[in-house]
């Protein structure tokens, strides 16, 4: 397990410095080559934003079919005759736009769109140049002027990629530069609306490349900042388990016994008795848990001999005793914690007090075992350990916080009377 999760944090910190270096070329990097190395991060970010460019193509679809078709309302409405070219180019135009949804709609695939998209953007254009060549003034300058708005609607909003987007601005711009050489306007309206299509087009690709590396730096970014949540996160997890951990047992110590107790008070538990037999959802947890019990374990004088002896003696007595308490526990949800010094509290879940007494009597043989309180013994005649089963006193109130740090001062206060010599049960 160790070594799987070393391992882990290998990939982690791998795929955090590719993200991180990614981020550093970006932004060395300049149009038309924004593209992510290796290509595992160019996949990675164009899935991350496939929804959304699939969103925006059917919303862009829908507004092309209501000016197209709106065209072909308000001329049937007014009677005005259109040329046959303009017309049938049209409906084209309506025809691959509804192809393209239909293909979107069944595939949910962004890889063929792009290419889909750049050719109803040629379709369009050539029908808005149809129609603009054909129409008299002023008509003829508001579908040029249409021309650039589909240039906008192009190149900002629908987001395709930047080689596909230079090569239909440059088709764009041509293709309206040679129907213009043989329109019928002035050449004071040429220049003027030449130059108005050739603003459209540089401002758009300036404003798409833009928002393209602004979108890829916001993709490394994000999941920079994704990374260090989850390890400020971990970190957290950790601090609070070591914050509920004694270090030199590895028990859970008070703050982890009396959040437990807490939960359990939580539940409805009477005061007269710690844990009833909790109404469960299914039979086989209300099987496993009966009545709570605390038992508390103190190793009496445990200061004096710690100073006595040693710190390592009486730190290796501790983890003996440990030991001991951890074996003695048998059933689901028990737990055994070190309150303080030589104070130990355990949390049972038995039948009755009759089952409780069997098993403190068990615990009783356990530490009769131990081989650290025997050398202890042989050193200090005196020795003993305080070893008893408490439930709580009705006369305990408070709020469930409350309770659960007194049940544990009572229980260990309590505990001093039912003492025993190591020398009496060896």
């Amino acid at each position: 397990m160790a070594a799987s999760l070393a391992r882990d944090t290998r990939m982690d910190n791998k795929n955090e410095s590719l993200y991180q270096n990614a981020l550093h070329a970006l932004r060395q990097k300049r149009w038309p080559d924004l593209r992510f190395e290796p290509a595992s991060l160019e996949h990675a970010f164009r899935q991350e934003y496939a929804s959304w460019r699939l969103q925006t193509t059917f919303s862009a679809a829908c507004v092309a079919l209501l000016f197209l078709l709106g065209g072909l309302f308000f001329e049937w409405v007014w009677a005005i005759e259109v040329h046959p070219i303009p017309f049938w180019g049209r409906v084209i135009a309506v025809i691959g736009i509804l192809l393209t949804v239909r293909h979107m709609a069944r595939e949910r695939r962004s890889s063929s769109v792009s290419s889909l998209i750049l050719l109803n953007g040629i379709v369009c254009t050539l029908v808005v140049l149809a129609f603009a060549f054909l129409s008299q003034p002023p008509t003829k300058q508001v579908y040029y002027g249409t021309l650039f708005f589909v240039q906008v609607f192009l190149f900002i909003y629908l987001r395709l990629p930047l080689h596909l987007s230079a090569f239909c601005g440059a088709f764009m711009f041509l293709t309206a530069s040679a129907v213009l050489l043989f329109d019928s306007m002035t050449g004071l309206e040429r220049a003027m609306t030449g130059a108005m299509l050739f603003l459209g087009t540089v401002l758009s690709l300036a404003v798409c490349v833009r928002m393209e590396w602004r979108e890829r730096s916001y993709f490394l970014k994000d999941h920079l900042a994704q990374r260090e949540l989850e390890r400020l996160r971990q970190t957290n997890r950790d601090l609070a388990e070591q914050l509920a951990c004694d270090s030199l047992t590895e028990l859970p110590n008070r703050i982890a016994l009396e959040e437990i107790l807490q939960a359990l008070i939580e539940r409805d538990l009477s005061a007269d008795h710690l844990s009833r037999r909790a109404a469960e959802t299914s039979e086989e947890s209300s099987e496993e848990k009966g009545r709570a019990f605390l038992v508390p374990v103190v190793i009496e004088d445990f200061k004096d001999l710690n100073e006595r002896y040693g710190h390592q003696a009486g730190d290796n007595l501790l983890r003996a005793v440990a030991r001991t308490l951890l074996a003695s526990l048998t059933n689901p949800g028990e737990i055994a914690s070190r309150v303080s010094g030589g104070k130990f509290v355990m949390l049972w879940f038995c039948d009755d007090i009759r089952d409780a007494e069997r098993r403190l009597a068990r615990a009783r043989g356990l530490l009769r075992s131990v081989r650290a309180l025997r050398e202890n013994q042989e050193r200090e005649q005196n020795l003993q350990i305080s070893l008893c089963i408490w439930t709580p006193a009705s006369s305990i109130k408070g709020s469930a916080q409350e309770k659960a740090s007194a049940y544990v001062d009572d229980a260990l206060r309590r505990c001093h009377c039912k003492h025993f010599k190591i020398a009496d049960i060896a």
